[in-house]
């Protein structure tokens, strides 16, 4: 798509009775995640 990474994702939907209603379409623009390299964990922020 345009040379982006599209994440799409479907969540049913139901009532309070578990009765299915329909569907949740989500779609995220996840590219600049993709492009993320090594590892930085939250702890370490502190540090910087």
């Amino acid at each position: 798509m345009k040379g982006k990474f599209i994440l799409i994702q479907n969540y049913a939907i139901c009532n309070e009775q578990d009765k299915y209603k329909g569907v949740l379409e989500v779609s995220l623009d996840v590219t600049g995640i993709r492009k993320l390299e090594g590892e930085k964990r939250l702890l370490e922020w502190q540090k910087d």
